[in-house]
């Protein structure tokens, strides 16, 4: 049986791109749905991460181990004409890559399938869309930091709720957490938090040269980025006291 599903997948095919919200029919709770955020690259790089949703009443609870909830199952691609790519699940729970070269085809509609809890999900077929050729591009390098410069300088702080604020950051590089111990910093950082406490010492673990460091397996494999486990070593470091760097 069909399931309901909230995804957003976004195909992209040298530069195809195609991202849609879908809002399930006929739902009386909201907590616990099933959420999958794909990234659909041909030939290479596809990711798909699975979750559950958490209501924003309960989020304090869970956020003190674990700020979502990702959930382990089986994901792959399909085409309406029969054929069929596989994913592999990472060393991150509840993502999934794909390990082969997808090939896009003209005219032909894909699909996610997903069995998680013993349950099938099946998105709609979706014909991706391919965007024009960019005619040039250009960027500005920046010495000082050693990469591109912002296309735009002006921050803005957005209000949700007495508790809750939206920060739109350009032109502002380095943030230093408030009301956050060192110790605790990697349940804050969603790709890391999966792996809390799973390297070879534990919570022991500095993440920056033990042998059986599954933060460390994770930037090698791509899973977390380079810039990401950078920024975690700096902030963790400036939350310990031992970097006073401007």
């Amino acid at each position: 049986m069909k399931k309901n599903i909230i995804y957003w997948v976004s195909f992209l095919c040298i530069v195809i791109s195609c991202i849609s919200p879908y809002e399930p029919k006929n739902i009386e709770s909201t907590e616990g749905l099933l959420v999958v955020e794909a990234n659909l690259l041909a030939p290479y790089g596809s990711e798909v991460k699975l979750s559950r949703t958490v209501s924003l009443e309960n989020f304090s609870h869970y956020s003190s181990y674990m700020p979502y909830m990702p959930v382990s199952g089986e994901v792959k691609i399909v085409s309406d004409d029969g054929e069929e790519y596989r994913m592999t699940e990472t060393v991150v729970n509840g993502t999934f890559v794909l390990d082969q070269e997808f090939v896009y085809r003209e005219n032909v509609k894909y699909a996610l399938e997903i069995l998680s809890g013993g349950k099938y999900y099946r998105s709609e077929y979706i014909t991706p869309l391919q965007t024009p050729e960019v005619d040039a591009l250009r960027w500005v390098y920046n010495e000082k930091y050693d990469r591109g410069n912002h296309t735009t300088t002006l921050a803005s702080m957005i209000t949700v709720s007495s508790d809750t604020r939206i920060i739109d950051t350009p032109g502002i590089r380095r943030f230093v957490p408030s009301g956050i111990d060192a110790a605790d910093l990697i349940v804050h950082m969603r790709e890391f938090a999966p792996l809390a406490g799973k390297c070879v010492y534990g919570l022991s673990c500095s993440h920056r040269s033990e042998p059986g460091c599954k933060i460390m397996e994770a930037v090698h494999a791509g899973v977390i980025h380079e810039d990401r486990y950078t920024s975690f070593l700096r902030i963790h470091d400036e939350l310990s006291g031992k970097n006073n760097a401007d």
